[in-house]
């Protein structure tokens, strides 16, 4: 017999919270490339790009928690569907803040040195997030196989490579990442769009994947994931 779930999700949960998080960030950005004298087009490109990748996100993931792909074949294809999809709107994430920053090229004016300091801690950071989750978590891991595989909610946490540190490392260092056009440009309005784009991904985390673990690992031994 089934075990009682006393903690449920439906696709809206928390949605609410997350499109008004986006749209106050974007508000913010709005200020920022004002002040910067940038056109609005890339805040709104990046305001699209983040909604259309998260909001993707929320329904497969949540249509795989609420209406699980019934045999192997359905699986792969919702998969199939679900991963070329996610990277190429991450991509389009990245593209916008390369083309924002540097069409306001030279916009801000950081010591070369901090630049480089900069630049060369990020990627360190990033680099280093990017080996640990496919050498240790695993590509599909990332994309989120709990949601698609029951057995993945059965497996330990991952405490190797820059996990060791921080069980986030993909959200609080590999989307350091959007931050390097605009360091690299010396652009303002390419790092306020870089933030932008990481401090959604921190509003989809609450919003979307918190919710959806303490859903999925209520009834496991993993430790209670506060909503």
């Amino acid at each position: 017999m089934a075990e009682k779930l006393e903690y449920q999700v439906q696709l809206g949960t928390r949605q609410g919270f997350h499109l008004a998080g986006l749209l106050f960030l974007y508000l913010n950005l709005y200020v920022l490339l004002e002040r910067y004298g940038a056109a609005q087009h890339w805040g709104l490109w990046a305001l699209f790009t983040a909604g259309l990748h998260q909001g993707l996100v929320v329904v497969i993931w949540r249509r795989a928690l609420l209406s699980p792909p019934v045999g192997k074949k359905a699986l792969r294809a919702r998969i199939a569907l679900f991963a070329p999809a996610f990277a190429l709107l991450l991509i389009s994430r990245l593209v916008v803040t390369v083309l924002s920053s540097r069409d306001t090229a030279g916009t801000m004016f950081p010591p070369a040195e901090a630049s480089v300091i900069a630049m060369v801690l990020i990627a360190g950071l990033c680099g280093w997030t990017i080996y640990s989750v496919i050498r240790y978590f695993g590509l599909f891991r990332a994309l989120g196989a709990d949601h698609f595989v029951p057995a993945y909610r059965r497996l330990p946490l991952v405490k190797e490579g820059i996990f060791r540190y921080t069980p986030n490392a993909m959200y609080t260092f590999g989307t350091l990442l959007l931050l390097l056009p605009g360091i690299w440009y010396r652009s303002g309005p390419g790092v306020a769009i870089g933030l932008f784009h990481y401090l959604a991904v921190w509003i989809h985390y609450w919003a979307t994947e918190l919710p959806d673990m303490a859903y999925m690992y209520q009834n496991t031994n993993r430790k209670k994931t506060t909503v």
